[in-house]
């Protein structure tokens, strides 16, 4: 079967905050909305896997389902591989509607107009919000990038729905009955929802200052440090003319998103003009 042809471009990532509180979770979940905790900590270390999945089991949202960032959302590993990345990408975007529809459909979605509440908890090994928070909101970009509608982030992860007093459940993840995924109507957002290698080297050119490249990873100015040093140390740094704003400087000490004030604030502190076209990574 061929895949379809896209239809317009998704919404832009702007046009609506997608964050929700573990109370209104807790209300999509009432309403039989899919939940998912995101595994992004496999993705770097296939070990932190059996962490995850025990920590999962010793608690979790009730009907919650765990969810790979690399086996889940990603396009295989090993199409990836490359002479500069001989092992593969470990995450990715899945690139193909087909993909895509054998992938929602073993998570038991059947159209892109279910509702789907996302989280993750504080990594096992780090205890760090922050990586968790940064998995569970890449997996809303790989979702909505292809046009669903109805998803959404609780903010805060696991640790706040424990925080708020909310029910939780023991015991495996036990995934629903696969579906046959309806693909009609979705769209592949890749012009508007991200930017190729081609037009990240187009933005750092000095004749296309209009474009901001800005680096959201720690340990600035080596932000590569883990990605390159198996390329030699001219590669453990950043992209050239790239601009640093941690994504964990948006989170509160709860590990909560600030205020959309602060989160302008801090933008604005660290020479993001959010007037401009953005390219991040």
């Amino acid at each position: 079967m061929e895949d379809p042809a896209p239809a317009e471009t998704p919404s832009s990532p702007a046009d609506a905050s997608p964050l929700i509180s573990p109370t209104q979770a807790l209300q999509r979940h009432h309403a039989g909305a899919h939940i998912w905790e995101i595994d992004w900590f496999s993705s770097y270390q296939p070990s932190n896997h059996a962490l995850l999945t025990a920590a999962f089991a010793q608690g979790h949202i009730p009907a919650a389902v765990l969810v790979s960032i690399q086996d889940d959302l990603s396009e295989p590993r090993a199409s990836t591989v490359s002479e500069v990345h001989p092992e593969g990408i470990p995450f990715t975007r899945i690139a193909s509607p087909s993909l895509l529809r054998e992938r929602l459909g073993r998570l038991g979605l059947k159209s892109f107009d279910d509702e789907v509440v996302i989280y993750a908890r504080a990594a096992p090994v780090l205890s760090s919000r922050v990586v968790g928070m940064m998995g569970a909101t890449r997996a809303w970009w790989v979702l909505s990038s292809w046009g669903l509608k109805n998803v959404t982030v609780m903010d805060g992860g696991f640790e706040s729905w424990v925080s708020d007093g909310l029910a939780i459940e023991e015991g495996p993840s036990n995934r629903p009955a696969g579906t046959c995924f309806n693909v009609s109507g979705l769209v592949d957002g890749s012009a508007s929802w991200r930017a190729s290698s081609d037009q990240v080297c187009s933005a750092i050119q000095e004749d296309e200052g209009d474009v901001l490249v800005v680096d959201t990873l720690q340990g600035w100015p080596n932000t590569a440090t883990r990605y390159g040093k198996a390329l030699g140390p001219e590669r453990m740094g950043h992209i050239a003319e790239a601009i640093n704003a941690p994504a964990a400087g948006l989170l509160d000490a709860n590990g909560r998103f600030l205020r959309p004030e602060a989160i302008k604030a801090y933008f604005e502190a660290n020479q993001v003009d959010l007037s401009a076209p953005v390219i991040v990574y």
